[in-house]
């Protein structure tokens, strides 16, 4: 994983602290991923790091996605936001959250709508 890979999931995890959630001890930096901890031992999200639209569409889709799953995103560089690959990311069930690293900081675009998207999908039962 390269410089730029490392801040940006270092960056989301802190954020995703800052707002209340747990992310999963057992999400390494080898893995490229954070889950963030639901109710008992259930993810609340997962956010997969990859360099390109294209290989997250190959890498993540696994064949079926159900409202009921917890949200699974991608996490792209900016420079992805306006890659057909995107739209089939949507078509599968699945988020993109893009970011833009500048110097020694990262930024995040659209990541209160990936809060709100969570929020959503782990609401107890009424």
């Amino acid at each position: 994983m390269d410089r730029r890979h490392t801040q940006a999931r270092a960056s989301l995890r802190a954020e995703l602290a800052a707002h209340g959630y747990s992310v999963a001890q057992d999400t390494d930096d080898s893995r490229g991923e954070l889950y963030i901890l639901g109710d008992g031992d259930r993810a609340a999200a997962l956010f997969e790091f990859k360099e390109t639209a294209d290989e997250a569409c190959m890498t993540m889709y696994q064949g079926s996605w159900a409202e009921s799953l917890p949200p699974r995103f991608a996490v792209l560089p900016a420079s992805q936001r306006d890659e057909p690959a995107v739209d089939m990311l949507a078509q599968a069930g699945l988020s993109a959250l893009f970011y833009k690293v500048s110097d020694s900081e990262v930024a995040y675009l659209d990541l209160e709508t990936a809060f709100r998207l969570i929020a959503e999908r782990n609401k107890p039962d009424a």
